[in-house]
């Protein structure tokens, strides 16, 4: 911290004449304001001082002008406290201008200060026609300054500080007030040593004056002006502030009283941060917080990072089923934002997700499904129409239950046409949890639950052939359009870019087939792109190409495997891999390709190399900065093996 350093006669006089040019009309206050801040820190600078920002800067310069120009003028400013060095040399300036200037003179400056500060001050006339009203002043300023010296010594020789006068106490408080105010947004630390030594530096920057308090008097008058918060002293709000606190109160008591278990300080913070911050100073959920518990008078205890009824626990879920019950129609979050501003909307989401009756019908909307408009009877009805449907097959999907309940319950269609497929099916998926498995869009029997795997290989293996539209058109009924490719070729062997045939339809020469293969695979493996030619493949009841053959090593090669990124819905791409080469995945063959290659260097380059020779279909792999570095070790490896 910068030495603080008191007045002295100099820096009064240029306050003073600032005071006199804008009494005169010569420069606006903040005009004078400012140009004697910046003259008393150049002042002090170029005397070799060191200055921080509170060293004479426009704030202490402020209080001070004030209290200057009412002893000027006699014009009461509000303020109390004008030092004894303002007092005198005030005096000096009205009663004896001549020395008034010799004191400007005597520390090496014309009376020209600054441009701001006015011109020359006219003594002519000081020795003459105002001698005697001179002396007279003169007289009273000795006087003044012998009994203030008097006040001096008498208090040095006390041992204890004085006990303060009434008057003296007042004065303190709007002191101590208006440092608390502009310097102690976040409060005035009770047990911090250093809150006190810097609350006493900058009352003798402001007030140029030493501050005569004990410890315990000061912290004393600091609590009467002051409110008391978890150690804290803080500036009391005015009338404005005080109904701003007063109504958030209002409002935040008013939830309880309508059945809510617990209020967040967070939410109501964010709810009313503008005037928080503004109005208020408040910048965190947290004080606020404990505001709201003092007003509560008690009524209000802190759990965790939420506020609740001291004879009440909290019940988060209660009170989002509560706002759920009460909607005849599905809410999306705004919705429930709206009502439940007093909770944060991640919490929300927490409970919208982890209660099993709140149930979603669209995206981010959510509906109590007990509050499908559905009587009992019509419940009843549904449950038979799905059990009658699956008489003959293992599960229906939820498509095929709205057309159910559209062709034989016209009531209920027609009462839930607003809803989604989507939002019903959730919904009867509680209802009807304990009679039905309802897993995603496939509703089976509740002791057959399927996986969506399991869908796709059944919706395969019920037909004699299927085209790469109708699975698109079954998964978008399904599974939101992804098709299990694995369970798809379980079942089908492709035989083009849009057909699929039955595995019982075509039948493969295997020991044919994979000495052929053999023959082709001079080493571990080979690219699928790389065989093209099939002349010399034994016939089938289809033509041969990449495809046929990518579905003979996925299920039928004794010799031979398929390995790949994934099945393609057009195009093949892999590669065939011996059996006993020792490779047992897809990340390890194509470690192997790069180790045995020099056309790549760096990551993008190599997954170049991999999409060119036909490896994979896109230029893009999870794991590829890990597959690079094992891909340059393995090739370190073998050229050390080969030297």
């Amino acid at each position: 911290m910068a030495m603080r350093v008191p007045w002295d006669e100099y820096e009064a006089a240029i306050l003073i004449l600032a005071c006199v040019d804008y009494n005169a009309g010569k420069c606006t206050k903040k005009e004078a304001i400012k140009n004697v801040s910046q003259a008393l820190r150049k002042r002090a600078e170029n005397n070799g001082i060191t200055i921080d920002d509170v060293f004479r800067n426009e704030n202490g310069i402020t209080m001070q002008f004030m209290l200057v120009n009412e002893l000027l003028t006699q014009e009461k400013c509000g303020l109390r406290g004008a030092s004894k060095l303002f007092i005198n040399m005030v005096g000096l300036y009205k009663c004896d201008r001549v020395k008034f200037q010799e004191i400007l003179i005597e520390m090496g400056k014309t009376v020209e200060i600054d441009k701001r500060l006015g011109e020359k001050i006219d003594v002519s006339d000081s020795a003459t026609a105002h001698l005697a009203k001179d002396n007279e002043c003169k007289e009273d300023v000795v006087e003044r300054e012998h009994e203030e010296l008097e006040v001096d010594k008498s208090q040095i020789i006390e041992a204890e500080p004085p006990v303060l006068a009434l008057y003296d106490i007042d004065l303190y408080k709007e002191e101590f007030a208006l440092i608390l105010r502009e310097d102690y947004e976040n409060g005035f630390r009770i047990k911090s040593g250093i809150d006190r030594d810097r609350f006493k530096a900058y009352y003798n920057e402001r007030f140029t004056k030493e501050m005569p308090l004990s410890d315990e008097q000061f912290l004393d008058i600091l609590k009467t002006i002051g409110t008391v918060r978890e150690e804290r002293i803080y500036t009391r709000h005015d009338d404005e502030q005080n109904d701003i606190l007063k109504q958030i109160f209002e409002n935040v008591m008013l939830v309880f009283q309508n059945g809510a278990t617990c209020v967040y300080p967070k939410a109501v913070y964010h709810r009313y941060q503008i005037e928080l911050i503004e109005k208020l100073q408040i910048y965190d959920e947290e004080f606020l917080g404990s505001v709201l518990i003092s007003m509560s008078a008690g009524k209000l205890k802190k759990q965790q990072t939420f506020l609740c009824l001291k004879d009440k626990e909290a019940d988060l879920t209660g009170d989002v089923l509560k706002v759920l019950k009460s909607s005849p129609i599905p809410m999306s979050y705004a919705d429930i934002q709206e009502v439940m501003w007093y909770i944060p909307l991640d919490k929300i989401k927490h409970v919208l997700v982890m209660t099993k009756p709140i149930v979603q019908v669209e995206q981010e909307t959510y509906f109590f499904a007990m509050n499908l408009p559905i009587s009992e009877e019509e419940i009843t009805e549904v449950s038979r129409l799905i059990h009658c449907a699956l008489e003959n097959k293992t599960y229906i999907t939820d498509v095929e239950l709205r057309q159910l309940i559209a062709d034989n319950c016209q009531g209920i269609f027609t009462n839930t046409l607003e809803f989604t497929t989507y939002g019903i099916r959730n919904c009867l998926a509680y209802i009807l949890r304990d009679s039905y498995s309802f897993n995603g869009p496939i509703i089976s029997r509740i002791e057959q639950e399927l996986s969506m795997a399991e869908v796709f290989a059944q919706y395969c293996n019920e037909r004699e052939q299927v085209t790469t539209e109708e699975l698109k058109i079954f998964a978008s009924e399904v599974n939101n359009k992804i098709i299990y490719w694995d369970s798809v070729r379980d079942e089908m062997i492709r035989i083009s870019d849009e057909l699929f045939l039955r595995h019982d339809k075509v039948e493969f020469a295997i020991d044919e087939i994979d000495s052929i293969l053999n023959d082709l695979c001079e080493k571990n493996y080979i690219p699928l792109k790389d065989i093209g030619l099939f002349m010399h493949f034994p016939k089938l009841c289809v033509q041969w190409n990449r495809y046929v053959l990518e579905s003979y090593l996925y299920k039928y090669s004794k010799k031979f495997k398929l390995l790949h990124a994934s099945f393609s819905a057009s195009g093949v791409f892999g590669a065939v891999v011996r059996q006993d080469s020792g490779i047992e995945n897809y990340q390890e063959l194509i470690i192997d390709v790069l180790a045995h290659s020099n056309q790549w260097n760096e990551k993008n380059s190599a997954l170049e190399l991999l999409v060119e020779q036909g490896y994979q279909q896109r230029k893009r792999y999870a794991d590829i900065e890990k597959i690079v570095h094992k891909a340059k070790l393995l090739r370190e490896k073998i050229n050390t093996s080969e030297k």
